[in-house]
């Protein structure tokens, strides 16, 4: 570097450091000068509220989030009394939920392939989850009924489907019950299974051949069949097919989610008392459908009178197919299942493999109409009528 620009720099530096030195002394001045504080200034005003979006769409459309999550999440503890409740149904309990890792099972032993079920509209014919659907599966809790955090107000109490059921037990034909509003809800599920159909009218003593397992029929859950009076195998007979008022009139859930008392009633869908086995006769009486809780146990008491004495008798005529446990009649026939009956009488390899008897077509139908009425397990209640013509005639129909 040469001399002048030397010289440049060094006065360069010279000229930076008297301005910083300035630069120190007048901040100096004036925080010298500096007065006492002021008093405080009036607050400023509040922020808008946060919305939650309606639409996704940054929050557009949305409304105040605290008061809607206010809607369901508020001082009153009905939730908190609902989710107990709901703790002690069968929908809960148990470990019917675990089946819900098998796509024929889980669109109604999960909540997930229940839900799984009404979005794809499954047909009755392949009522059948979702693969993505069957890892951890969880039990029927409020979001499989309830349409929980959708819409962010109260319409998420509403129902997640109340349509007409094309019912599955008949697959050659069109079997639509409409029990109407939530009662369609319970339906979904609470129907008979798929059965290859038999012409028992036409051709009565044509052998069916069908019947291979220890599960063949209706499965669980018969209610929806019982109540609205479709789907049995009805034998021509003395007996005329007709319906209780609880069909139109009364409806699941005002008699099974009625008042509670004790651990029944309410969300635990159960009309017996879990700790007393008392019926919970609020739903029938607080509705206005019967006069007393006396008059309903006194007709309840009949009903279950006359049809257990029907279901017995049909079970005796049938007695060489049915499994038997604790001296009643189950409704499964009694062949061989290593877990669920190994003192089976048929097919069993430990008991020299006796071939299950021939069936024809009349006796398959009558099998089956005994579950629909077992299974159902209101033992009339549901709709004494109908229960009780079919019984009848079935009865009648077998040698």
């Amino acid at each position: 570097m040469g001399i002048k620009n030397k010289m440049h720099m060094k006065k360069l530096m010279v000229v930076q450091s008297i301005g910083a030195i300035m630069l120190f002394i007048i901040m100096g001045f004036f925080a010298a000068c500096e007065g006492p504080a002021g008093a405080p200034g009036a607050d400023g005003k509040d922020g808008k509220d946060g919305t939650n979006g309606t639409n996704g769409t940054n929050g557009t459309n949305g409304t105040n989030a605290s008061e809607s999550c206010r809607q369901c999440h508020n001082a009153t503890s009905i939730l908190v009394a609902k989710s107990l409740q709901l703790n002690h149904s069968l929908h809960v309990k148990g470990e019917a939920w675990l089946e819900g890792t098998r796509n024929s099972c889980a669109p109604c032993h999960s909540s997930q392939g229940f839900l799984d079920v009404i979005k794809t509209s499954a047909p009755k014919n392949k009522y059948l989850a979702s693969a993505s659907t069957l890892t951890d599966p969880t039990p029927l809790g409020c979001r499989a009924c309830h349409k929980i955090h959708t819409a962010f107000d109260s319409t998420d109490f509403n129902l997640t489907t109340v349509a007409a059921v094309d019912m599955m037990i008949d697959t050659t034909k069109a079997l639509v019950l409409d029990l109407g509003g939530s009662s369609n809800l319970c339906l979904k599920c609470h129907q008979p299974r798929i059965i290859k159909q038999m012409d028992f009218v036409n051709a009565p003593t044509t052998a069916y051949t069908a019947i291979t397992s220890y599960r063949w029929g209706t499965h669980y859950g018969t209610q929806g069949a019982m109540v609205g009076g479709k789907g049995a195998f009805e034998f021509a007979g003395t007996e005329t097919y007709s319906n209780s008022i609880h069909k139109t009139g009364a409806s699941c859930v005002k008699c099974h989610s009625g008042p509670a008392s004790g651990i029944s009633g309410g969300h635990t869908f159960s009309v017996v008392n879990e700790e007393t086995g008392a019926l919970n006769t609020l739903g029938c009486t607080v509705s206005g459908c019967h006069s007393s809780s006396a008059t309903v146990n006194t007709m309840v008491t009949t009903v279950r009178t006359d049809i257990d004495a029907l279901i017995i008798a049909l079970g005796d005529k049938l007695a060489t197919y049915l499994e038997k446990t604790d001296g009643k009649y189950t409704g499964y026939v009694d062949i061989y299942d290593a877990s669920a009956n190994p003192d089976a009488a048929y097919r069993n390899p430990n008991n020299g493999n006796v071939s299950f008897p021939a069936v024809n077509n009349k006796t398959a139908a009558a099998i089956a109409n005994f579950q629909l009425v077992v299974r159902d397990k209101s033992r009339g209640v549901h709709n004494y009528p109908y229960i009780k013509a079919l019984l009848t005639n079935t009865i009648a129909a077998l040698p």
